[in-house]
């Protein structure tokens, strides 16, 4: 629907959207009925409907009874009125194409602003602009299935069907693909720091409030720092940049990436994330985290990690940000006991760090307890240490406690963004699409960001009061494959244009939380299964399914009689 010079416009309604158009307010939200006997195609005859838009004559209310054409709102742009009589859309589709709900959890311009200060905007215009482009480069890490091509149709949505006074088709998959080449690694390299900036920013008030099971322990928020190994094309060039593992003689059938992410465990919100070649250590690259970006770390949230972390430089960097650290310890690694046993079943201890021939010491608390199964499975041995010393504001058991939120908070997320990356070979598994260092890294940045922003859309959900009267839920219940396919159905729709109102965004993302409400995941079900040892898979696939166990799991202490302990 377009504002036109006309004024016979069926309401008044319809006239404060050519207003608002020209004012660059906006379309308002709802539908649009129309008197059906009014509706003609001025110009000449066109039965394939591309020539010009249909426009109304009709004027006055309608009455009950009368036929009606009832459309949805795509756009606000200004009306070409041909000689003919023909009424065409001014400006350029790429001008008004948004990431549709996803657009709301970007900061506002931030897409444009990096194109205008990395210089990469054209100053001609042919089917995409520079911005579209890495609209659809951000659209394509969550279309895992689709070509190039399809890529662009999706984002351009009904945007495609107007008819633009400067036609408009979708291109070939190699127009996107000179575009990736030419914005290269860095746009996208900001773009995400600036969601994830954002993110933080969203999840800095949780800390210090009262404690809530799976959020906070002590007041402080429960976050997770975890790594993963990403597949990419065997090309030279790819397996030159990043090696691959599980093979001495670099053997294995893909290049692969390894990276760190650093979560917020009870939304599984993403704060950081870093990744490099395969030979790069989970503590190298989240060093470089703390290291390039400080505020990743920060005061207020206990940091969970599994047993690959545990390193004294890398302690004292998060440390020295203000973070905390609840860590598992490795077997064969000395924690000497000092002192007595804390009446929390804990003791304290330190872990050694060696700068050349100089030695020093972080102060630390040990924690060790056997998990035991109702069901039959054996207890395991763990080992964590934490810097928080207070035992009483963190007592031992809440700590514990605490300590399984990792795999929930960062082990599904890596899981949840995987599942939208592309399968392929006979083993069929997550496999980046892009053949050059390059674009491995720039896809790679636009996955993280784009995952992100489906799950930032997902809390959106959360936040917005329960329809039907419904008890709240938390972030941890939603879907993240829900959230996914609702983001893709707003491209489609083109739920988001440059002139969709905030009444109009707001009834949109309305619709899509309440799609997201209604299909929740079942939570903290207790489920229990033996460690299995990761191993290549065999050709065809065939894996023995694993003994799973449903039960409570009793946390045992390893300290002595509460008689023996301190107090």
């Amino acid at each position: 629907m377009y504002s036109t010079p006309q004024e016979n416009a069926t309401c008044a309604g319809h006239r404060a959207v050519g207003r608002a158009g020209a004012e660059g307010i906006g379309l308002p939200a709802g539908v649009l009925a129309v008197a059906a006997d009014g509706l003609y195609r001025p110009g000449r005859p066109d039965p394939a409907g591309v020539g010009g838009a249909v426009v109304s004559s009709a004027g006055g209310r309608l009455r009950s009874g009368e036929p009606a054409v009832f459309a949805v709102p795509v756009t606000v742009a200004p009306a070409v009125v041909r000689a003919d009589g023909r009424v065409q859309a001014g400006g350029h589709l790429a001008e008004h194409v948004r990431l549709g709900l996803l657009e709301q959890h970007l900061p506002a311009g931030v897409v444009e602003d990096l194109v205008g200060q990395l210089g990469l905007g054209r100053e001609r215009l042919r089917r995409l602009s520079a911005p579209m482009a890495v609209r659809c480069v951000l659209a394509m890490t969550l279309m895992p299935q689709a070509c190039y091509r399809e890529v662009m149709a999706t984002v351009a949505g009904q945007l495609a069907l107007l008819p633009w006074a400067k036609p408009w088709s979708v291109p070939g998959g190699e127009v996107l693909g000179r575009w990736r080449v030419h914005l290269g690694v860095p746009l996208f390299l900001r773009l995400y720091w600036q969601v994830a900036a954002r993110t933080s920013a969203e999840h800095a008030g949780l800390g210090g409030a009262p404690d809530v099971p799976g959020v906070r322990v002590g007041g402080l928020l429960l976050c997770a720092v975890d790594g993963f190994q990403a597949r990419m094309p065997n090309t030279p060039a790819n397996r030159e940049a990043f090696g691959s593992s599980g093979t001495a003689d670099d053997s294995a059938p893909y290049p692969q990436l390894r990276a760190v992410v650093v979560t917020v465990c009870a939304t599984r919100a993403q704060l950081g994330a870093a990744f490099d070649a395969c030979e790069v250590g989970e503590q190298t690259l989240t060093a470089r985290i703390a290291e390039e970006h400080p505020g990743v770390f920060t005061d207020g949230r206990l940091y969970l990690t599994d047993r690959n972390f545990l390193g004294g430089p890398l302690i004292l960097k998060i440390l020295g940000g203000g973070g905390h650290l609840l860590m598992r310890v490795k077997a064969g690694i000395r924690l000497p006991r000092i002192g007595d046993w804390l009446s929390d079943g804990s003791y304290r201890s330190y872990v050694k760090v060696k700068a050349g021939r100089a030695e020093s010491w972080i102060p630390m608390r040990v924690l060790e307890y056997d998990v035991e199964i109702d069901g039959g499975v054996p207890g395991e041995l763990f080992c964590l240490v934490t810097d928080v010393l207070d035992h009483e504001r963190y007592p031992a058991q809440a700590l514990c406690a605490a300590y399984p939120m990792r795999w929930s908070g960062s082990e599904t997320h890596i899981k949840e963004a995987k599942s939208t990356i592309t399968g392929a070979g006979p083993s069929r598994g997550p496999i980046l699409r892009s053949t050059t260092p390059d674009m491995v890294r720039q896809e790679t940045w636009a996955w993280l960001a784009a995952t992100e922003l489906a799950r930032a859309d997902a809390r959106g959900a959360v936040a917005s009061p329960p329809p039907g009267g419904r008890k709240p839920v938390t972030a941890r219940q939603t879907s993240f494959t829900a959230s996914r396919r609702e983001t893709l159905r707003s491209l489609t729709q083109t739920a988001v244009t440059a002139t969709t109102s905030p009444a109009q965004l707001a009834a949109a993302a309305e619709r899509a939380h309440r799609a997201i409400l209604t299909q929740l995941v079942q939570t903290d079900r207790n489920r229990h299964c033996e460690r299995v040892t990761k191993v290549r898979l065999d050709f065809p696939p065939a894996k023995g399914s694993v003994p799973t166990t449903t039960a409570q799991a009793r946390i045992i202490f390893h300290a002595p009689a509460p008689s023996a302990r301190a107090g």
